[in-house]
């Protein structure tokens, strides 16, 4: 059954996928629904659609499963996913929008960082204390140094340095060894 997808399948699923509204599942209008489904109500309701990275990221990781696919099997497979990226909208910062002062505030003084009812209630009011986890501290590192989530993510406690009285952290690309 797989030998019998085109390349024209590829770009029908890269169409579908460009239009996607992003965070589908959060919303009620396309909670549930159908990729196909959820295009047409996000375009409905105005939803704003994934990202270019995140459409890249898709279109690779089913690349990377059809090449898999095509050495298991004893019939040649084309290689209908690839070269099948999709260039840049904008640039990574202009695609997603900063946290407004009343959205950083809403989150800087939620449970988390007032104290919750607990670890995994961290969304609820209550006594715990979060300043421990990494609940706590990667927005915190987010916000004031700018840096994203999978570069702070993937910091070691080696990654944090200080030169002349000036602390910093290490951000480097690839893993560490």
């Amino acid at each position: 059954i797989i030998s019998t997808y085109r390349k024209a399948d590829a770009r029908a699923f890269k169409d579908v996928l460009q239009e996607l509204p992003a965070n589908r599942t959060k919303y009620a209008a396309t909670e549930g629904l159908g990729p196909r489904e959820a295009v047409h109500a996000g375009k409905q309701h105005g939803l704003a659609v994934i990202s270019t990275t995140t459409v890249n990221k898709g279109l690779g990781r089913l690349q990377t499963i059809w090449k898999w696919a095509d050495k298991q099997l004893d019939e040649d497979l084309p290689d209908i996913f690839g070269p099948m990226k999709v260039a840049a909208r904008a640039t990574a910062r202009d695609e997603a929008d900063p946290f407004s002062k009343g959205q950083l505030q809403a989150i800087f003084s939620g449970p988390l960082f007032t104290g919750c009812r607990s670890d995994r209630f961290r969304t609820q009011a209550g006594d715990t204390n979060m300043s421990g986890t990494s609940w706590y501290w990667l927005p915190l590192l987010g916000l004031y140094t700018g840096a994203r989530l999978n570069e702070l993510c993937q910091l070691y406690l080696a990654d944090v340095d200080e030169e002349e009285g000036v602390s910093f952290l290490h951000l480097r690309e690839g893993q560490q060894g």
